[in-house]
This record gives C-alpha cells, structure tokens and sequence, in this order.
C-alpha cells in the first residue's frame, strides 16, 4: 500500500471511530431520558353498584360494581395488552375475578376500559371480619391485575411487558358508594 492510502485509511477508521462513540452517546442519553419507562397512571372511577342486595336473614349479599379504567400512558410507546383477570381481596380471601378486555393504550395517550365485578357475597360474608366491618359501615377490598402484553418504541421495538396495577377499594354502605385508589408499575 502507498502512503496516501494507508493515511485515508487512517482517517477513514478515526472518523467511523468517531461517529460510532457519538452514536453511542446518543443513543444512552435518549434511553436515559425520553425513552425511559415511566409508570403508567391509572384511575379507577365507579360507574356504580348493580344488583347490591343484603340480608340479615338468612345471610346474603350480592353486588356487582360497575368499574371504569383510565390508563394514562406517559411513554413515548405504546402498549397492546391481551385478555386478563385480576382478582378481588377481602382481608386476604379472593371475592371476585376482574375480568379485562384487550385493547391499545397509544403512546402518551388515555384508554378508558369497562369491567364488572361479580361479588361473591357467600365468601364476604363467611370472613371473620365481616360483622365489624359492617357496623363500621364500609368494606376495604384490595384488587390485583397483571396485563401481559407489547411495548412498541418508535413502531420498530417491540418489547414484551407487562402492566402491574394494584387498586385499594372502599365500599362504603351509607350512603352507597364506592372510592378507588390505584397504583401501577410496567415490567419489561
């Protein structure tokens, strides 16, 4: 080789050196800032108590609530999850399924989402703490859903996830009316 090549060889290797460490600082600072995951926000809101029927004698109860999803997506991708069940806690016994349909949360969007919430009255009311929740007048039920499903980075990554959320819910019997409190986390 002659000189002049070997030294457009040189430069040629200091430039693709160069630019492979820019792109590589690009690259872990955009990761570590704009596309980092955040946790998604997530409200429950109640549409209502159907079907709530209570009696004393014989011990009854049966409710149905009528519950609202919004899932806030602050990510700059999307999220497409597939069917799911959660589950309803009282003080620690599973009372009812949460059933969640499909759907696409798009990136830095919302998603409302509809589920009813059979109560099993028979488990709610063979708890040892049923009868002092009921003079106390309100019953706390601790939800759990797992929503397994794809992140989509700039429609070309797609990343298996999965969507934690964890509701606190308080059934208030007088008036009737129901608060929700819900926290959330992503998993990749």
């Amino acid at each position: 080789m002659t000189r002049t090549s070997q030294r457009g060889l040189k430069i040629c290797g200091a430039l693709t050196a160069i630019v492979v460490v820019i792109l590589i600082i690009v690259i872990t600072t955009l990761s570590l800032t704009i596309f980092k995951l955040k946790r998604p926000e997530i409200t429950a809101h109640s549409a209502g108590i159907q079907n709530f029927q209570f009696n004393l004698f014989p011990p009854s109860l049966n409710a149905t609530l009528d519950v609202v999803f919004t899932i806030n997506n602050p990510n700059y991708g999307s999220f497409e999850f597939t069917n799911s069940t959660g589950n309803v806690y009282y003080h620690g016994v599973i009372v009812a399924d949460v059933p969640v349909q499909e759907g696409f949360v798009p990136a830095r969007g919302t998603f409302n989402t509809t589920s009813l919430v059979d109560i099993m009255g028979d488990e709610v009311i063979s708890n040892p703490n049923f009868s002092n929740d009921l003079e106390a007048g309100s019953f706390n039920l601790t939800s759990e859903v797992v929503l397994p499903g794809r992140m989509k980075m700039l429609k070309v990554l797609n990343l298996h996830a999965k969507a934690y959320i964890t509701c606190n819910i308080s059934v208030f019997l007088h008036p009737i009316n129901t608060l929700y409190k819900c926290e959330s986390n992503i998993k990749l």
